[in-house]
């Protein structure tokens, strides 16, 4: 990885929500000769899709649930793009594999979408196929009976 690319990729870590960065690093990266690299950051600017900040950790959610982000659409993934991120540690919650996965570091929680997203892509799977939302599982919340 260049040092150009791996300055802009840290300056995303900080900057998360500046869309317009994340299309420069993408450019940076297909010059670098990271397609998928690029594939992913385009993606993620196009469809304003961070981590989300809570309790001290960032979050990425499972679309198909109606409730996943709890109003914070932005950290919502396809649920094959999420199945395919590695988490650091099992959820905290009981019986929601699926539903969240949490890192301790927002330059963590990057990463993980970015080899998510180059499994998925070396695998054979399409753009089309990585980002189709699936109809919700449930129309309940799965936190309902922890909360």
């Amino acid at each position: 990885m260049s040092p150009e690319l791996t300055k802009l990729l840290s300056c995303i870590v900080e900057a998360p929500e500046d869309w317009t960065l994340r299309m420069i690093t993408a450019d940076c990266a297909e010059e670098a000769g990271d397609i998928w690299l690029a594939e992913c950051l385009r993606w993620m600017s196009k469809n304003k899709h961070r981590a989300f900040y809570i309790g001290g950790r960032y979050y990425w959610y499972n679309v198909k649930y109606k409730y996943a982000n709890r109003g914070d659409e932005e950290s919502d993934l396809p649920t094959i793009l999420l199945d395919a991120i590695k988490p650091e540690a099992a959820p905290f919650f009981q019986g929601i594999k699926d539903y969240l996965f949490g890192f301790t570091s927002r330059s963590n929680s990057e990463n993980a979408i970015y080899a998510g997203w180059k499994t998925l892509r070396e695998k054979g799977m399409s753009i089309e196929e990585i980002t189709k939302v699936v109809p919700l599982k449930t129309d309940t919340d799965p936190l309902e009976e922890i909360d």
